[in-house]
C-alpha cells in the first residue's frame, strides 16, 4: 500500500482543514471563544471543514458543472479561503441575534460568547464609566473599550477610555483626569464596579 504524499492529497488534507480554521477564527473575532488546544482545533477544523468544502463542492458544480474538481487550482482554492471566514463571520452575527439565542435557550446550547467580562460589558450603555480597583490598591475609572481574547501565553487585558484617576493622598480625595487610555491586565484588577446596574443576561 502506498502512503506516499503527492500535490493533490496535500491539497485535499489544506482545503478539508484550512476552511474550517479560517472559520472558526472570523467566528472568534466577533465572540470571544477561549482558546483550544491543538487537537481539539485541529478537530473542530476537519468538522466545520468538511461542511463548508461539502456546500462549497456542491455550488461549485452547479455553477460550472465540473464532474471533478482541481483542488490545485487558484480558481478554486482562492474563493473558497473567502468564503470561509465570511461564513464564520456571519453565523457568529447569527448565533448573536435575538432569535440565535432564543434558538440557543430553547436547545439549551451555551452562550455565544466564552468570556464573561466581555458579556457583562455588552450590557452597558455606550460610553459608560466602570470603576476599576487594582490589587495594588490602586483606583480608576473609564469606559471599556476592548478586551483581548483568551491565550495560554499571554495575560488577557482590558483597554479603558475616559480614565481618571483616584488620587487619595491628598488631603481633599479627588479624581484627577488623564489624557491617555490604559491597558491593564485582568489578573490585576480586584474588583469592577459598573456606574448602572446590569440587566439579566436574556
Amino acid at each position: 500500500m502506498d502512503f506516499s504524499l503527492t500535490p493533490d492529497s496535500v491539497a485535499n488534507v489544506v482545503a478539508l482543514i484550512a476552511p474550517g480554521y479560517f472559520a472558526i477564527q472570523a467566528y472568534s473575532t466577533v465572540n470571544a471563544k477561549a482558546d483550544k488546544d491543538f487537537s481539539r482545533l485541529l478537530v473542530e477544523s476537519i468538522a466545520y471543514g468538511f461542511l463548508i468544502v461539502s456546500f462549497y463542492n456542491l455550488f461549485w458544480q452547479l455553477l460550472f458543472g465540473a464532474g471533478q474538481i482541481d483542488r490545485l487550482s487558484v480558481g478554486y482554492f482562492l474563493p473558497l479561503l473567502l468564503v470561509a471566514p465570511l461564513l464564520g463571520s456571519g453565523f457568529s452575527l447569527l448565533r448573536s441575534s435575538k432569535a440565535g439565542n432564543w434558538l440557543s435557550r430553547k436547545l439549551q446550547l451555551p452562550g455565544p460568547d466564552d468570556d464573561f467580562i466581555r458579556v457583562q460589558f455588552k450590557k452597558l450603555p455606550p460610553d459608560s464609566l466602570v470603576t476599576v480597583a487594582l490589587k495594588t490598591g490602586e483606583i480608576f475609572s473609564g469606559t471599556p473599550e476592548g478586551l483581548s481574547s483568551y491565550s495560554n501565553n499571554h495575560p488577557q487585558q482590558l483597554y479603558f477610555s475616559n480614565v481618571a484617576w483616584f488620587n487619595k493622598e491628598r488631603k481633599t480625595a479627588k479624581w484627577e483626569v488623564h489624557t491617555g487610555s490604559v491597558i491593564i491586565a485582568t489578573q490585576d484588577i480586584l474588583y469592577i464596579e459598573t456606574d448602572v446596574q446590569l440587566p439579566k443576561s436574556k
